[in-house]
């Protein structure tokens, strides 16, 4: 580690400690009971650390816990022994943060798990709400145990505090975790290594503040009325319901978080919970916190299952529109793909009688006694050039017709020279210097020679569009064995794309050509992957494109 790198590592770990003091000392404020406090932010910033820093958050947390579990007993025990400081901190903090941490590795391998099921974004909120559901009530129960057997906490006291400690820690984890993630995306997110979970991806480039007159009312009704609702009912002695103050508030916020999205949800909903624990602290209904907090939690939960659900229809109605846009230009690809065979068809056909007459031509000036040499030798140049298109056409034939009796079986050198041709006017007109290593040792490969041949093309027809601008032109095609593998690499000097693009690289429909189909790469990689390989993308840093085809040896 540099000196750089340890003065970050300082800054980083000084900096959180400081905000975790800073948010101890606020969360007393809204102190339920003695170490319970409904509205605890250090839950949600650990929450937020395991989750902005993978297994270099755990340590971080650690730090902060037991910098303030042990401050905790100085502040509640006036005659701390350092004995039990030292222990109720060390426990404490293994208690508090274990719990969190797993419940964030849980969320994730279960992202993992079913990131490919269609009900996964439905999923999502469902289960990664009820693993910090567990985690917040194993850390507030695991937390009061360890208070009452090592720090000296009455029974009586801890009989009333764990019900707020645990949903204090859930409030934090659910409420302000968000918040925290989203601000340390935004402001430290070069510092950052994030887990992959939905509240990273809901994070990046997201407004914390709505933008339109519309969305600031419902925005402010949101963050108003859960406390108004409070200090009615403390008015009205609870003769609202909370089922019905619950729905109140769900409209408001079920309609901004469609129209606002995940940043101006998360702000929100941070408001509402600060202004309904100012309020009753204010009027003295600590007893009925737990009620207020537990509905703004499910309000919370509840707009975050929708918001995931109109997330998911929108993208799959999306993806519908694209496929049949894609589906239609395919359609059209292939009614020009047919026009080019008949067209290939009826041009061979006069192309053998031009061939014919040439040489027959050719016979008449021999037997003639003048000298004809020079326009033998034209007559011979033309033949050349007949034969040249002729086998032009042939291969445009051969590879519009992928018929599922065509062998599954390519010699790569082959069809890296068949793929050439086709696109030797573009390679000549942008004077682009094509490098192609010894491909004649490889063996063959499990592909149809056709489809082969369009994969190929595909991607140095795509390269010499990106040649046509710039310096240095040149494409690398080399050929390597792995086991029962050959990967195929075709690499240009270009500028390569950028990170939207490959996101977007191999999706049907999509193109960043401006009059693209948005077929070919996707094509091409279902190719592939139909024969048992695959085609991936590579970049490195101030490098141009790299294509890799991988595709198993013939057996």
């Amino acid at each position: 580690m540099g000196k750089n790198d340890l003065k970050t590592h300082i800054t980083i770990y000084t900096t959180l400690l400081i905000i975790y003091i800073a948010l101890w000392h606020t969360a007393a404020i809204w102190e339920y009971a003695p170490f319970a406090s409904l509205w605890y932010a250090p839950a949600g910033l650990s929450v937020a650390m395991l989750i902005l820093w993978k297994r270099d958050g755990f340590w971080k947390v650690l730090l902060c816990d037991w910098v303030i579990a042990a401050q905790a007993q100085y502040v509640y025990f006036d005659d701390a022994e350092i004995e039990r400081v030292l222990t109720v901190a060390t426990v404490a903090t293994f208690t508090h943060t274990i719990p969190y941490w797993l419940s964030i590795w849980l969320t994730e391998k279960t992202d993992k798990r079913i990131s490919k099921s269609t009900d996964g974004p439905i999923l999502r909120p469902i289960y990664s709400t009820l693993y910090l559901f567990i985690g917040a009530f194993f850390a507030g129960i695991l937390g009061v145990f360890t208070q009452y057997m090592f720090g000296g906490m009455p029974y009586e006291a801890a009989l009333n505090a764990w019900l707020a400690w645990w949903i204090g820690d859930f409030v934090g984890a659910i409420v302000l975790a968000p918040l925290f993630v989203l601000i340390g995306i935004t402001f430290f997110g070069p510092f950052t290594a994030p887990r992959s979970v939905v509240v990273v991806e809901c994070s990046y480039n997201v407004p914390l503040l709505p933008s339109r007159l519309k969305n600031w009312l419902l925005f402010l009704s949101v963050v108003a009325t859960p406390p108004f609702i409070a200090a009615i009912r403390f008015e009205l002695d609870n003769r609202i319901p909370m089922v019905l103050a619950f729905f109140i508030v769900l409209g408001p916020l079920v309609m901004m978080t469609v129209r606002c999205g995940w940043g101006v949800l998360v702000t929100s909903s941070t408001l509402a919970s600060t202004g309904v624990i100012a309020v009753v602290k204010h009027i003295g209904l600590v007893g009925d916190a737990i009620s207020y907090q537990s509905a703004l939690l499910a309000m919370m939960v509840s707009s975050l299952f929708f918001l995931s659900y109109f997330k998911n229809w929108k993208e799959r109605t999306d993806q519908l529109v694209n496929s049949e846009r894609a589906l239609s230009k395919a359609s059209n690809l292939l009614l020009i793909n047919e026009m080019g065979a008949t067209l290939a068809h009826e041009i061979n056909t006069p192309l053998q009688a031009a061939l014919f007459l040439s040489q027959k031509v050719k016979r008449i000036l021999k037997k003639d006694d003048a000298d004809w040499t020079r326009q033998i030798e034209d007559l011979e140049n033309v033949k050349h050039a007949i034969e040249n298109v002729g086998q032009i056409i042939n291969r445009v034939r051969n590879a519009s017709k992928s018929s599922i009796d065509e062998p599954i079986k390519a010699n790569i050198s082959q069809v890296v020279d068949a793929s050439l041709v086709f696109v030797y006017s573009e390679i000549r007109k942008n004077m682009i210097d094509v490098e192609v290593n010894e491909l004649s040792s490889m063996p063959d490969v499990a592909i149809r020679h056709s489809e082969a041949i369009q994969i190929f093309t595909n991607i140095i027809k795509n390269s010499c569009d990106a040649l046509a601008v710039g310096d240095k032109r040149k494409i690398s095609i080399k050929a390597a064995k792995d086991n029962q593998f050959v990967t195929i690499s075709i690499c240009d000097s270009g500028i390569g794309l950028d990170q939207a693009a490959q996101e977007k690289l191999f999706q049907l429909g999509a193109s960043s050509k401006e009059n693209g189909l948005g077929i070919g790469m996707w094509l091409c990689k279902s190719i592939a992957v139909r024969c048992g390989g695959d085609l991936v993308y590579e970049q490195e840093h101030n490098t141009g494109a790299c294509f890799k085809v991988r595709l198993p040896v013939y057996e």
